[in-house]
């Protein structure tokens, strides 16, 4: 559809209109016909334009356009299908941006020290990534931080080509200063928006956890994104509870496990998911590191520090899913069959990573194996 290609170039409704709009509801998109009529009169899309007479005359509003049922009502007042479709589809997009206006600024802090680019990589493709992962948080900025922003010019110019703030943190001797950098202007965010903006954090420094609760329990929407490789420790845990989401910057952001594993070619660095179909699948541990399965593994460590006795599967399932809403949509856990939660416990049961029970009918429960390592 053009009106893709339009997405960002689109001028949804004139200030008057707006205003409008902002007076009857501030956080969502219900526009009655003369808002739509003054939308589509100056859409930049021409498809959308010519028809805005139409709109009027059909006393159409915005919760009618966002129907998919109006293609075909639109059709038979005379509107070209394809016209129709735009209009649909661009009131859709439009709808998108309002709520994303809605929520607030969403500000993503990077410390690319701690969580780097691995080889290979361009900055402007995971960044692109990243935007898309987290713009349903709000209105997205990202700034970066790290002494090798300043020392590598091709990554600080790609950095910068992709709408990022590089911030050069030179140690000259000193421990910890991006660390303190990244804090300090953490706390100058939460003091110039009120809740509930987003605050997003790249890192896998447990030294953050702190200001993140500290954060999320005022209000605040905390986000971590962060490799799975540590956070089976106890520091680790500790981090990713700090927060009220959580993303993995294996599986959600780089998207290892998707095409290019099914091809053969895991990226440098990148960690193997078990074989739990196979005959020797008892012999995976925790200390495998399999970052498939961080996300139960922590929920149970979760609720087993908790009061009570052991963890029920309803619990672990609900802990799991908000965590990250989306995690059986990711491309690692799809190839892999993980549609449900039953299929992800029975999956890391059979990676010797959990064991599964019961004490009767809805008392299903599940628990960590915990094996010594090296």
């Amino acid at each position: 559809m053009e009106c893709t290609a339009a997405l960002f170039a689109l001028s949804p409704v004139s200030a008057r209109a707006m205003s409008n709009t902002e007076r009857l509801l501030e956080k969502s998109l219900l526009w009655n016909a003369e808002d739509v009529y003054n939308w589509a009169s100056q859409h930049e899309l021409e498809n959308v334009k010519e028809n805005a007479a139409t709109l009027q005359v059909l006393k159409l509003s915005s919760l009618r356009l966002l129907d998919p049922a109006i293609v075909d009502e639109l059709v038979k007042a005379g509107v070209p299908r394809f016209s129709a479709l735009d209009i649909h589809d661009c009131m859709k997009l439009t709808e998108a941006d309002f709520n994303r206006q809605s929520l607030g600024p969403a500000l993503v802090f990077w410390d690319i020290e701690n969580v780097q680019l691995p080889k290979g990589r361009s900055a402007q493709s995971v960044v692109q990534q990243l935007r898309k992962k987290v713009e349903k948080y709000g209105r997205v900025s990202i700034r970066i931080y790290g002494g090798s922003v300043g020392d590598d010019g091709m990554l600080q110019k790609e950095l910068l080509d992709s709408g990022c703030i590089a911030v050069n943190t030179p140690h000259l001797g000193k421990k910890e200063v991006a660390d303190k950098i990244i804090i300090a202007e953490t706390l100058l965010f939460a003091w110039e928006n009120k809740p509930p903006a987003s605050i997003i954090l790249i890192t896998a420094d447990a030294d953050f956890a702190y200001m993140l609760s500290r954060l999320k329990d005022r209000g605040y929407r905390t986000v971590l994104i962060a490799p799975h490789a540590n956070l089976d420790s106890r520091k680790g845990l500790m981090l990713r509870s700090s927060v009220k989401d959580f993303l993995s910057w294996e599986l959600d952001i780089l998207e290892r496990g998707g095409d290019a594993v099914a091809h053969g070619q895991a990226p440098a660095g990148a960690v193997d998911l078990p074989d739990f179909t196979g005959p020797n699948a008892s012999s995976q541990s925790t200390a495998g590191g399999s970052e498939i399965f961080a996300d139960i593994l922590s929920a149970i460590a979760g609720i087993e520090s908790e009061p009570g006795g052991r963890p029920l599967r309803s619990r672990a399932a609900s802990k799991v899913l908000s965590s990250n809403a989306e995690i059986y949509k990711r491309a690692a856990f799809h190839d892999k069959g993980l549609t449900t939660f039953k299929k992800y416990a029975e999956a890391a049961q059979a990676a010797g990573l959990v064991q599964l029970g019961t004490e009767g009918a809805g008392r299903e429960w599940i628990q960590r194996i915990i094996t010594s390592t090296r």
